[in-house]
């Protein structure tokens, strides 16, 4: 590592530990509870990823969607659903924050990934979880049996966008 990027490192480092990080505003709210499986479109498969809120750990937000792009905020308690193409996916979950003061800038932390076979005839399940060892935790994904997940997920809400009215009363308040 040459002098300079270690030095912009390190200074990095120095703003992140005297500023924080802290969480960029919601752009969701919670809608209805989990009724039934939709139906997805001919020739295309269907996963839904869930957060119950006894899963929640320290976190209170986090984004799901496939490997590398279309990530979509959940919060717990919540879920999404998927309509994808049949055959292997690679679904994951991360976290971003945002660097006080630094306009804009944002760490994204990853926290899982899993490769699964989605069928076109019957929907996935993955479950969000805290994987918990003697020092530490962390997020996973688990792929859950729909006999399983059923009943969890009746527990959980959708994830709705919020209104252009919404998001400029967040907007508003911030600017103050």
């Amino acid at each position: 590592m040459g002098q300079g990027v270690r030095a912009k490192f390190v200074l990095l480092l120095v703003v992140i530990s005297l500023n924080g990080c802290k969480e960029s505003p919601s752009w969701v709210k919670e809608g209805s509870l989990f009724t039934t499986t939709e139906k997805a479109s001919p020739g295309r498969a269907l996963i839904y990823v869930y957060w119950p809120r006894e899963e929640q750990g320290g976190r209170n937000r986090l984004w799901v969607g496939p490997c590398g792009k279309g990530a979509q905020e959940m919060l717990p308690g919540s879920y999404r659903s998927f309509v994808v193409e049949p055959g292997s996916i690679c679904l994951g979950a991360e976290k971003y924050s945002e660097i006080a003061h630094l306009d804009g800038a944002s760490l994204i932390q990853h926290l899982a990934d899993v490769e699964l076979t989605a069928a076109p005839d019957r929907p996935s399940f993955l479950r969000v979880e805290q994987k918990r060892t003697f020092l530490t935790s962390g997020t996973t994904l688990r792929p859950v049996n729909p006999a399983v997940a059923g009943p969890e997920i009746k527990r959980c809400r959708q994830m709705v966008p919020l209104s252009d009215d919404e998001l400029r009363q967040i907007f508003l308040r911030e600017d103050r």
